[in-house]
């Protein structure tokens, strides 16, 4: 089975968030002039995701996809790590009209403040993907989408 059509069964399945994490074969491999920084190629991953609006609906898939940010937003260090990234790249395909929703951004930010906070120690010790190679770990990413987020658009996390 394509990596694709794994990843519309998970989620049709309600398992977004191993869709999202990359897990168990749902990774989707970035082209190989690009660093591996991240567990899967979220900008691959969320068209295929828009794409199930057609047939799934777009309010459903659009309640589907906050309940899995919400979700990783409210776990491990790296869980929180990956709810940021993707509610990130999902404001700036947002802002290119390239998703056919729009997410809760209030209630999202909100989310993602507290999960920084809870885990800003383990998020200050993990060394997976961006964080290998920085003396903070993954909180030097997170502060770094912090400042993308004020830039960009004016939230603040």
């Amino acid at each position: 089975m394509r990596t694709e059509d794994m990843i519309v069964e998970a989620i049709k399945n309600g398992d977004i968030i191993r869709v999202l994490k990359g897990e168990n074969g749902l990774s989707v491999g970035f082209d190989q002039m690009v660093g591996a920084v991240a567990p899967t190629d979220w900008t691959k991953v969320l068209p295929i995701i828009y794409k199930m609006t057609e047939s799934e609906g777009t309010e459903v898939i659009l309640q589907e996809f906050e309940k899995g940010i919400k979700a990783l937003l409210a776990g491990s260090a790296e869980e929180v790590y990956v709810g940021v990234s993707v509610f990130y790249i999902q404001l700036i395909k947002e802002q290119r009209g390239g998703s056919p929703f729009a997410v809760e951004r209030v209630g999202l930010a909100r989310e993602a403040s507290k999960g920084i906070a809870a885990q800003e120690k383990g998020l200050k010790k993990s060394k997976a993907w961006g964080g290998e190679y920085n003396e903070e770990g993954l909180w030097t990413e997170i502060e770094r989408y912090r400042k993308l987020m004020s830039d960009k658009f004016n939230i603040q996390l």
